[in-house]
Parts: structure tokens; C-alpha cells; sequence
């Protein structure tokens, strides 16, 4: 199994109200155990019934998680992949530390990111991620919140931490998605290419 975990869905709630406590505890252990070890527990009490269906679901999950990594993959190596050699370009942290450098002493420069044009084509990106990924257009307030975050973060990474949002079932997705980046940020994380190259290492692709 990929994951690190396993969702826990709201429907369960009715599927395990005949369940005794212990009978619910052996359930979900059984459940945890399987996501992490593939493994099923031999289960003789009445939650035997219920984890058949569980681990089914599992399953799905756990595919529809790989068939995602996939595809990132393959996004990250066509979009970050030098086309003659066939390898992922250096990326080039000087750059990016001279360009924080100017921002933080207070150029006046120009350049794209000041520009009002693009700074709504990036919104308009973002809002369009949402609702490719969602399925519905960002309320005003989830609209602002994502305007807001292009000022620290790379438009193409907060589309990621929104895709990760999804896969989590987050509810609250704009606290899970600001965590996310958070944490992607500790870790040096801070555009899309980075975040792809970190998973292409984590998965052994490069």
C-alpha cells in the first residue's frame, strides 16, 4: 500500500451504529492494519461483515491515489524534462535567492509579477484549478483567500496543494491547503517544478 493512511468516510457512521465499541476498535484496527500492510486480520465478531466492504474501498482508493501519482509523473517529466538530453533541467537557487534578495530590499523594478494584467491571469488560473478540481466555482471568500497566497507562492504549486486538498477529502480545503504549502515551504519547497522533482525523488523516478 502507497498511502499513509486510509479515509475514514462520514457514511461509515450509520454502517457501524449496531457495532459494540470493542467490535468498532477491532474494525478499525483491522482497517489500518490492511491499508498499511495490504494484509487482512482474521476477524471473528460482528464487524467481520462490515470490513469486507471497508477493504474493498480501500482498494479503490489506494488505486485511484496511484493512477493520480501517475499522472503527476508524467506531468512533471513532460513539463520539467529537457527534450534533447531526456533529464530534468538543474534548477537554479541562486536565481531564486538574488530575486528574494531584490524584494526584500525594495526594488521598484517592474517586472511581470507587479503587472496587474498578470497578476489576474494567475487568479483566473487558480480559479479555474478549483474548479476543475472541485467542481464548482470558489465562494468570494475562497476566491480572495487564493489571490492572497500568489503573493508568497507560485500559482502552478498552490494548483498542486489544491489537487492534494482533494485527494485528502479536506474539509476545511483552505486551511488544508495553506498547510500544505506551509509545510511544502519548510521543506524549500516554493514552485511546482520543485514539488515534482521532490516526488520524482520520492518515487524513484529520477
Amino acid at each position: 500500500m502507497a498511502r499513509e493512511y486510509f479515509a475514514a468516510y462520514h457514511s461509515y457512521l450509520e454502517a457501524i451504529e449496531p457495532l459494540g465499541d470493542a467490535e468498532r476498535g477491532r474494525l478499525f484496527t483491522a482497517c489500518l492494519v490492511y491499508s498499511k500492510t495490504g494484509e487482512a486480520p482474521e476477524l471473528r465478531g460482528n464487524e467481520r461483515f462490515l470490513f469486507a466492504g471497508m477493504k474493498s474501498q480501500i482498494d479503490r482508493d489506494c488505486k485511484n491515489y496511484a493512477e493520480r501519482c501517475a499522472t503527476n509523473r508524467n506531468n512533471v517529466l513532460r513539463r520539467y524534462t529537457n527534450a534533447d538530453e531526456g533529464l530534468p533541467e538543474a534548477s537554479n537557487p541562486s536565481k531564486e535567492k538574488a530575486k528574494e534578495r531584490e524584494k526584500a530590499k525594495g526594488k521598484t523594478n517592474k517586472t511581470d509579477d507587479d503587472d496587474p494584467r498578470s497578476l489576474r491571469a494567475k487568479e483566473r488560473e487558480l480559479t479555474l484549478c478549483w474548479e476543475r478540481v472541485f467542481g464548482k466555482h470558489p465562494s468570494p471568500a475562497q476566491a480572495d483567500e487564493l489571490g492572497g497566497w500568489l503573493a508568497e507562492w507560485d500559482a502552478e504549486l498552490i494548483c498542486e496543494a489544491i489537487r492534494a486538498a482533494a485527494e485528502a477529502d479536506a474539509q476545511n480545503r483552505p486551511a488544508y491547503i495553506r498547510a500544505t504549502l506551509n509545510d511544502w515551504k519548510a521543506r524549500g519547497i516554493h514552485t511546482a517544478r520543485e514539488w515534482g522533482e521532490a516526488e520524482a525523488r520520492r518515487d524513484g523516478v529520477i
